[in-house]
């Protein structure tokens, strides 16, 4: 994927407040019907996003971190003219985030596996998740401003994969893309 590091950078922050707006209609919602768990194995609404939690701590922190490390050795901040050129692997991973786009199976999210860490079946959570998820969206907004005091292509961030690192473009796709398919997820749940 090649496009206008600046066209990115809006669409992403366009994206995260289209999840802002559905996590704050969530906190209509009544305790019991955050909490349905559509069968034993399933997440339920709080579960989702508990597990989002939980990888926002470690990428935000990781995202900032590679920006500081960038904008101290490069004092000429770079504007966002440039084009941005998605890396094989990393373009590949963000996409597998997203729902189906064809096919049979379109609008759906494939099957996937997390950590344990990051599993958060039947921990408890209850709709304080919602507040800290909503407060690291904002975040998410405050450092993708920030970001544009860099070049993505040469700025790399490390994945809760400790070997891979993907640009920092990439990077923003993957975690945003994560939580897209998660919110599919949740609006499965209240549709059952």
């Amino acid at each position: 994927m090649k496009m206008q590091a600046s066209q990115l950078t809006q669409d992403l922050i366009d994206q995260i407040k289209t999840i802002l707006q559905k996590a704050n209609q969530l906190q209509e919602l009544s305790d019991k019907e955050l909490n349905i768990r559509p069968n034993a194995q399933s997440w339920t609404i709080l579960e989702c996003i508990e597990h989002l939690n939980r990888y926002s701590d470690f990428y935000l922190q990781e995202i900032e971190k590679r920006i500081d490390e960038k904008m101290d050795k490069n004092k000429n901040k770079p504007n966002q003219n440039y084009i941005f050129k998605s890396g094989f692997l990393g373009n590949y991973s963000a996409n597998s985030m997203l729902p189906n786009a064809t096919g049979k199976k379109a609008g759906q999210i494939n099957k996937m596996t997390t950590f344990k860490d990051k599993n958060p079946i039947n921990s408890g959570v209850n709709r304080h998740v919602l507040e800290t998820f909503i407060d690291d969206q904002n975040e998410f907004i405050r450092i993708l401003e920030k970001s544009k005091n860099v070049d993505w292509n040469k700025t790399k961030a490390s994945l809760t994969l400790p070997l891979l690192k993907f640009n920092l473009g990439d990077t923003f796709r993957f975690v945003i893309n994560h939580q897209i398919r998660h919110f599919v997820q949740i609006e499965n749940i209240l549709i059952d």
